[in-house]
């Protein structure tokens, strides 16, 4: 786990994560918070999204988004947010597949991410975030077209 939480972004994945940030910051996203979690990797993403999306908030680092948290422990953290909160979540695999699926009320399935894949969730009936509305799925296919 040591090597693997050192591990830095590649050059492609920055490239990808300042079009990804482009393109949610065209959109209008304009978080509330930005948690990442402490892998390096991580902190490098939410830092290049932060810059894209001309955000000068912090970036708070956030154990529940370790690639070995639980989602609960992400859903807890959630849940202490308000309602109308835009939260974005820099995070890793298996976390973010299995996260998904269970907010989007699928307990044991696991939504296959890749990296840089942004995921828009919505929750009509807060605090219930299992049952999230699913807004939109972007990989970095989307992001390799749109790169500048």
């Amino acid at each position: 786990m040591a090597r693997d939480a050192e591990r830095p972004l590649s050059a492609e994945g920055a490239t990808l994560v300042r079009a990804a940030g482009e393109a949610l910051r065209a959109g209008g996203v304009v978080p509330d918070i930005l948690l990442a979690s402490p892998l390096r990797r991580a902190q490098q993403t939410a830092e290049l999204l932060s810059r894209a999306l001309r955000w000068s908030g912090p970036i708070e680092t956030c154990d529940a988004l370790k690639p070995e948290a639980s989602e609960e422990q992400f859903v807890e953290l959630l849940r202490r947010r308000p309602a109308d909160s835009c939260v974005v979540a820099v995070g890793h695999q298996p976390l973010l597949g299995s996260l998904t699926a269970m907010l989007l009320g699928r307990s044991g399935d696991v939504v296959g991410v890749k990296p840089s894949t942004i995921i828009w969730l919505d929750f009509a009936q807060w605090p219930r975030v299992e049952q999230g509305i699913l807004r939109g799925l972007w990989g970095p296919e989307l992001w390799e077209k749109l790169k500048l």
